[in-house]
């Protein structure tokens, strides 16, 4: 899933997700994201997090 401009997701289970620009995250069990800046990131799985430009 993309999120991109203020925009809230809310993911469950395996989902993935890549966001940027003022999206929140509410991440729970096994989640994964990958962010970019201004991303505000909650939830359990905030652990499951890799942000662009990193390895």
């Amino acid at each position: 899933m993309w999120a991109d401009d203020n925009v809230v997701v809310h993911a469950y289970d395996e989902a993935t997700v890549q966001a940027r620009d003022h999206t929140i995250l509410a991440l729970s069990d096994e989640a994964r994201a990958v962010v970019d800046t201004a991303v505000e990131v909650r939830g359990p799985a905030r652990k499951n997090i890799t942000i662009w430009g990193t390895t």
